[in-house]
């Protein structure tokens, strides 16, 4: 599976590569991953019952990203063309257990328990609670839902000769 590697240096002379790698002259400070939309909805479909493991912020924002967009255009098919919200029930449902399931693995990056996601059934706060620590930043290093997938997917690259 690719990932856009993508790496920030601070102060340092860096290039990137015709093969999409960023190389450097002196240490990388900070490094991070970024997954793309392609990547996050592919791992959303393939773990869709797996309630275990560690979802990154971008794999989750981007899953409910196409699960908003998805909804927002079957809804519109279903307005303009049937009348009957079948093909957006349809989707709904189909997406249902996959946007649980990494929602309740990125709950696990923050090293909280799944069990946090019914805050959103509390009214007002819940929801506020919940959009807060989905814009934290995960843990670094493993913790106890498992290792964390993006520092062992950041491998710096040689320098080229």
């Amino acid at each position: 599976m690719a990932m856009n590697k993508v790496r920030r240096v601070k102060g340092r002379r860096f290039w990137r590569s015709s093969t999409g790698f960023l190389w450097y002259d002196q240490e990388v400070m900070s490094e991070r991953v970024v997954m793309g939309i392609d990547d996050a909805v592919k791992l959303g479909f393939a773990n869709y019952v797996n309630f275990s493991g560690r979802a990154s912020r971008s794999e989750y924002w981007y899953f409910y990203l196409f699960t908003g967009l998805g909804a927002l255009a079957s809804g519109i098919i279903d307005s303009w063309i049937i009348g009957l919200p079948i093909i957006n029930t349809i989707f709904i449902l189909a997406t249902l257990l996959p946007l649980l399931s990494v929602g309740v693995r990125r709950l696990h990056d923050l090293d909280r328990t799944g069990w946090w996601l019914l805050l959103d059934l509390v009214p007002l706060v819940g929801w506020i609670i919940l959009l807060i620590w989905f814009c934290t930043k995960g843990t670094d290093g493993p913790n106890r839902f498992g290792p964390d997938r993006l520092a062992s997917l950041a491998q710096i690259s040689p320098r080229p000769a």
